[in-house]
């Protein structure tokens, strides 16, 4: 099966259970959105049967819509070789095509989880020797050999893996 072939089958997949959001490159070539996205490389739009938008059609080409921008109908196309992933709105299920993620996105999220891996270590740090001095300062006031409760949490992030 091509990627053209399993984009378009992925996405059939998720319209099928409601609304997906579809995330393209809108500097690809063959993409049509208004002139104001037309150079946006993590464009998002939403897709779904329900919109009952008369000239939607998926096909081997890609995604044709006319969609609404400011309350303003523009006909948009998109091919496949556009879209890099799509998401359904109902379930979380999402669909990532790493090899079309645009350079720019790759590099802006290495250099988010580079900084995300700093902050982390400083916090871990910080919060190593905060609860080493609250213990410190427990065991000294009390006999007591009770532990800071609870335990600390990182904040849930994705990063890109070469």
């Amino acid at each position: 099966m091509s990627l053209q072939q399993e984009k378009k089958k992925r996405l059939l997949e998720l319209l099928e259970r409601g609304m997906v959001m579809v995330h393209l490159d809108a500097r690809a070539r063959g993409v049509r959105v208004p002139d104001a996205h037309s150079t946006n490389p993590a464009m998002a739009l939403n897709l779904s049967y329900r919109f009952q938008i008369p000239d939607f059609r998926v096909d081997d080409k890609g995604v044709f819509a006319s969609l609404s921008f400011n309350q303003v109908p523009h006909s948009c196309t998109i091919p496949w070789d556009a879209l890099y992933a799509m998401r359904s709105h109902v379930d979380d299920t999402m669909h990532v095509w790493v090899e079309d993620i645009p350079a720019e996105i790759v590099e802006r999220a290495q250099v988010l989880g580079q900084e995300l891996d700093h902050q982390d270590s400083s916090e871990s740090e910080t919060k190593s020797r905060a609860s080493a001095s609250i213990l410190d300062r427990e065991s000294a006031a009390t006999d007591e050999s009770s532990g800071p409760e609870g335990r600390a949490t990182s904040v849930p992030y994705l990063r890109v893996i070469k």
